[in-house]
């Protein structure tokens, strides 16, 4: 997790890497994620949003979130990205 200082309220990130993106044959496709251990104190919704796209639904499975898309929201497998946290989410 990351914060970004000045003047005023910090903004809290989180870097999580893009393992990989799999397309699901009934359609849409599953992002698989591996985000820092805090990420397990968050709630599978507030996925929703952090990521832009047609997201439907999250699930951890094992030490990765798989995220559920409608529609290939454009992620690579093996990149890394940072996401803004909601300044409701205290303690990740």
């Amino acid at each position: 997790m990351n914060t970004s200082g000045g003047p005023g309220k910090a903004h809290r990130s989180m870097r999580v890497h893009i393992v990989d993106v799999i397309e699901r044959k009934e359609g849409g496709c599953t992002v698989v994620v591996h985000a820092p251990v805090e990420s397990e104190k968050m709630p599978t919704d507030i996925w929703y949003s952090l990521l832009p796209g047609d997201y439907q639904g999250a699930m951890k499975v094992g030490r990765v979130w798989h995220l559920y898309y409608g529609q290939d929201p454009r992620y690579q497998p093996d990149s890394w990205i940072d996401v803004v946290l909601p300044e409701d989410v205290r303690e990740v």
